[in-house]
């Protein structure tokens, strides 16, 4: 049976017309089902909150079924329900049923057109994920928990069907606190899992039949040309049930699916119009697919109010029950991070807030926890670790440092002062957690970072007898460039947002902080460490030494040949050279100034196939983590911005252009829109190693541009 499936990035046959066109994803035939379930030919749609996986169920060859398996990011580790973003067309049949699918760009709800030349029948059914309640004990946790069974919801005067899942008053926050032994604190804390609600209501433009327990069907064969269904979703977290029914009922009543549509193309259209890279020359197409379709991807799931789940995102779809995925509900900084690093050039900055935000909502719990932990700390104080606390082991502080970096990084690439104010709360905390944190003190009246670890790769596991260089890594590269990049940008912030008591104290942690540890590389010259001392064998394969290039940007393009020098040598002599999923080499290099390094890297991870039981392309393997994985393509698109635009982080804002762009012959040109610090738009044009178009907006700007010559 011919069938086409296609991916129109936006909207259907309308094209953005503007000088960047995204990839249009066809699909002329479905791929076999060995070894996978029907969505191994599912497609990613959603709006940046809700998500789903459009595919076609070809096990009755007669009579294939289009599908949607529908998340919600709202649900967090939960996979529910949900709707999407952009639209997937497909043709069935012969004469061919046309069936176009999307997801609403500023409302929660998914569309589904059918149109076909003939008379045509209708049946939808909405299967249970959890059919009855369940029990599950998560890898790595000593709890078991109970799993609530999702229902339906049906009205049959109205001709609607739907789906719910209710939490039913989980504990995992409970516990969690007992864990941790901070009950005590349990106010400060907010239980949003604990009643959680999402419903999906599946509502008809044509008189409907039959309706049952998640079944309905058109009472007779439709002669309109197209008729319409629409699926909305809404999740709660306080209040019933019935109200989150109600909700999603309540959207489906005032819903104008013409003026509606007019607006999701135009949101559409603002987003590709934000910004583009389009390369010709060797490997070119594939590193542009991937480029725009993991830009996309992003897009999909990122304009909600939580952070996108690293391992499988919303797309989970080979997954062995509906609420598995390896490393679970925990969403590591360490891997979260990745993505919103190229959202910054891109120029979606929308997008970075939601992660702010996130995190934010956190501080009150982070700053009850740390005076709890650590009483004698004085002032607003808050460290975040992701598994457990000093009093039973562990002596992780993840994601503080780089977290409050984003945030400068992002307020001084957006001149959006709002930001700065809105986040500096958390980044005092967190800094003034750091000049408490350990008081030891060498003879050169430096501070002394010990016990501490290096990432997760020279750890400190918590013994009683702790050794530095036995059994413990002491003053750790990532802390110590960390805390020099941000403290060093806070002390800039303008003084009308910062208090004298504040940047009284970030100074005075600059003048303690030691220096970034070095030791002697192979030629005997000088190059930067993990640690002053480390443990005696590596855990993990991580490359610490290297973060003053990335993530902290201390050593870059921009820098003195001295540390510039040095950060090459480092790179050169690096313990981990493998550069897949979170591998920060291809950063590295690029920051660097490597241009063909950083290029290869670029193109080898472009061209790893999609994930065993996927299709679509940057559904990236499992490589460390879950399928289909963010990690992989977000670090190649990182990587290929950094190739084109770095921030010099100086006192001008500048910018500089092709700081690691391959050189003429052999190698790529590209035309470009991206964005640079204090809201400078640059637009582009490279042609056989030489600038063709240079168009800096606003015009004033250009001055603190530097165009670097190829590599």
């Amino acid at each position: 049976m011919p069938l086409c499936l296609a991916l129109l990035l936006g909207f259907l046959a309308v094209r953005t017309g503007c000088s960047y066109e995204p990839p249009l994803v066809t699909w002329t035939d479905l791929s076999p089902e060995k070894d996978a379930t029907t969505y191994v030919n599912s497609i990613p749609i959603g709006n940046g909150g809700l998500a789903a996986n459009v595919f076609v169920d070809n096990k009755n060859e007669q009579d294939p079924i289009m599908g949607l398996l529908i998340s919600d990011q709202r649900a967090w580790k939960f996979q529910v329900l949900n709707a999407s973003t952009d639209t997937v067309l497909i043709d069935i049949g012969d004469p061919p049923i046309r069936i176009v699918a999307y997801v609403d760009a500023n409302h929660d709800i998914l569309v589904v057109n059918i149109s076909s030349p003939t008379k045509v029948s209708a049946t939808a059914t909405a299967e249970l994920p959890r059919p009855s309640p369940s029990k599950k004990k998560p890898d790595f946790d000593c709890v078991t928990y109970d799993i609530s069974a999702d229902f339906y919801v049906s009205h049959a005067n109205d001709g609607i069907i739907g789906w719910a899942h209710w939490n039913n008053g989980t504990n995992f926050v409970d516990q969690t606190l007992k864990q941790l032994n901070l009950i005590s604190a349990a106010s400060s804390f907010m239980d949003r899992p604990k009643d959680r609600s999402t419903v999906a209501i599946w509502r008809f433009s044509e008189p409907v039949s039959g309706v049952s327990e998640g079944v309905v069907r058109t009472k007779a064969p439709v002669h309109r040309h197209t008729f319409t269904s629409f699926i909305s979703v809404v999740t709660i977290e306080e209040g019933s049930v019935s109200e989150a029914i109600a909700d999603a009922e309540a959207i489906l009543n005032t819903y104008a699916v013409g003026p509606a549509w007019e607006r999701h193309v135009a949101w559409w259209r603002g987003f590709w119009s934000k910004s583009w890279i389009n390369i010709s020359g060797p490997n070119a197409p594939l590193v542009n697919e991937k480029y725009a379709l993991h830009r996309y991807i992003q897009a999909t799931q990122t304009r909600q109010p939580l952070p996108l789940k690293f391992n499988g995102m919303l797309f989970t779809a080979q997954r062995e029950d509906p609420d598995f995925r390896q490393w679970g509900g925990l969403n590591w900084w360490q891997n979260v991070r990745l993505p919103y690093y190229n959202m910054l050039v891109a120029g979606d900055f929308s997008m970075q807030q939601t992660l702010f935000e996130s995190y934010m909502n956190t501080l009150t719990g982070a700053v009850a926890k740390t005076t709890l932990y650590y009483p004698d700390m004085k002032g607003p104080v808050a460290f975040r670790d992701e598994y457990v606390h000093p009093l039973i082991g562990q002596t992780r502080r993840f994601g503080t440092t780089p977290r409050t970096d984003g945030i400068t990084t992002t307020s001084n690439k957006t001149k959006d002062i709002e930001v700065m104010k809105a986040n500096l709360p958390l980044m005092d905390a967190v800094v003034n957690f750091f000049s408490q944190w350990r008081t030891h003190r060498d003879s050169r009246g430096k501070m002394v970072l010990f016990p501490t670890q290096s990432i997760e790769t020279w750890q400190c596991p918590g013994y009683k007898d702790m050794v530095a260089g036995t059994n413990c890594s002491m003053n750790d590269h990532p802390t110590i460039s960390g805390l020099l990049a941000v403290v060093t940008r806070l002390v800039k912030l303008p003084s009308d947002i910062t208090q004298p008591e504040q940047r009284a104290r970030w100074k005075k942690l600059l003048s303690i902080l030691p220096t970034v540890p070095t030791t002697k590389s192979k030629n005997g010259g000088t190059k930067l460490a993990p640690c002053e001392v480390c443990t005696p064998t590596p855990t993990n394969v991580e490359n610490a030494d290297l973060y003053a290039v990335h993530p902290y940007r201390y050593i870059t393009s921009k820098s003195s040949e001295e540390l510039l020098s040095m950060g090459r040598i480092t790179f050169s002599e690096r313990r981990f050279t493998s550069d897949e999923g979170w591998n920060q080499n291809v950063m590295d290099a690029v920051l660097l100034g490597l241009a063909k390094e950083a290029q290869s890297m670029v193109v080898s991870r472009a061209k790893y196939p999609s994930a065993k039981g996927y299709r679509f392309s940057v559904f990236a393997p499992h490589l460390q983590d879950y399928p289909p994985w963010a990690d992989q393509y977000a670090v190649m698109n990182n990587a290929l911005t950094y190739m084109l635009l770095q921030p010099m982080d100086d006192e001008n804002e500048g910018i500089l252009l092709f700081p690691a762009w391959p050189s003429w012959p052999c190698h790529w040109d590209v035309s470009f829109k991206l964005w640079g610090p204090a809201s400078t738009t640059i637009r582009g044009s490279l042609v056989a190693g030489k600038v063709t178009e240079l168009r800096v907006d606003p015009e004033h700007r250009l001055t603190a541009v530097t165009v670097r010559p190829c590599q």
